[in-house]
């Protein structure tokens, strides 16, 4: 074994060579993962496609609903809560064959009341949901 002369030997102290703690950081970092788990919605979002198409005038053999400005729906004429959308519109629903419902909507119908509408007559069993626009709006 080499031995370096004296004056190149230096003076060792008695202490240990102190190490670098981590568990703290492991700890922040599960709290991290934690909350980032917590907080990401795992819903799966949703959405709508529109096809259009120059469409027919209603008929008396169609399922039309119609939102009104201030949000009061009606089922073929007769005026229904939103909760009664579903059970309305799926006896209707049994008796046609197409099973297409038509939504008539006034300009300004908030888009959330539309959407829930539109749940409400998924709800009952269609999924062919069309919107009736007057021509100019």
């Amino acid at each position: 074994m080499f031995h370096p002369p004296e004056h190149l030997q230096f003076e060792r102290s008695g202490r240990t060579p102190l190490g670098v703690n981590v568990t703290p950081l492991i700890d922040c970092v599960f709290l991290l993962l934690v909350f980032f788990m917590l907080t990401t919605s795992f819903l799966e979002e949703q959405s709508v496609i529109l096809h259009v198409s120059q469409g027919r005038p209603v008929t008396t053999e169609q399922i039309v609903v119609d939102i009104g400005g201030d949000g009061a729906i009606a089922v073929q004429g007769e005026a229904v809560t939103l909760e009664q959308v579903a059970e309305r519109v799926r006896p209707l629903l049994a008796s046609m064959k197409g099973g297409a419902v038509s939504i008539r909507a006034k300009n300004n119908v908030p888009v959330q009341r539309t959407v829930s509408v539109m749940d409400q007559i998924r709800k009952a069993g269609s999924e062919n949901i069309k919107f009736l626009t007057r021509p100019g709006g």
